[in-house]
């Protein structure tokens, strides 16, 4: 069973179908045919952003919990792939500037997604790659992000 947590997109997030995106990695794993793959954790896939453009949007309870899109990063080894991208951090009316979701599950694979058992889309076969990524507008944002993200650490006021 889930765990269930508020972590919902706001609904000003719609108007960015068709718009670009930018896609940090932050751990991924590449699966085929559901075999893992061994990924160099400092390679092209994890080590460089991604441009993905959101086609739809996708709802839990009600309420906007991610979407699915396609990264379009000529020259990056997941070019062309389809993406399920999905909020988890604790929180509500995350969007992709003021407010943004510090955690994202992702899924990028070279095939369409399906609607799985669990209601969610996902990938049956071929090439998938797995983790967890940060989505943003642009890096402003990210940067505000990590500077809200130190100062709640606890660990900072260790260092002294």
């Amino acid at each position: 069973m889930r765990r269930q947590f508020p972590s919902f997109l706001d609904a000003k997030c719609l108007e960015f179908i068709g718009r670009t995106l930018l896609v940090r990695p932050r751990g991924l794993r590449c699966y085929i045919d559901r075999h893992e793959e061994e990924l160099d954790p400092r390679g092209e896939v994890q080590s460089s952003d991604m441009t993905v453009i959101p086609r739809s949007f996708f709802e839990e309870d009600d309420k906007i919990r991610g979407f699915v899109g396609e990264v379009h990063t000529p020259g990056h080894p997941l070019n062309s792939f389809k993406t399920v991208l999905s909020t988890l951090s604790d929180g509500e009316d995350f969007n992709f500037s003021d407010n943004l979701c510090p955690i994202w599950a992702a899924a990028f694979g070279d095939s369409e997604p399906l609607v799985g058992a669990s209601g969610f889309r996902e990938f049956k076969k071929g090439r998938v790659v797995l983790g967890w990524v940060i989505v943003f507008e642009n890096e402003l944002h990210l940067r505000e992000l990590q500077k809200r993200l130190d100062t709640m650490d606890p660990r900072k006021g260790l260092r002294g």
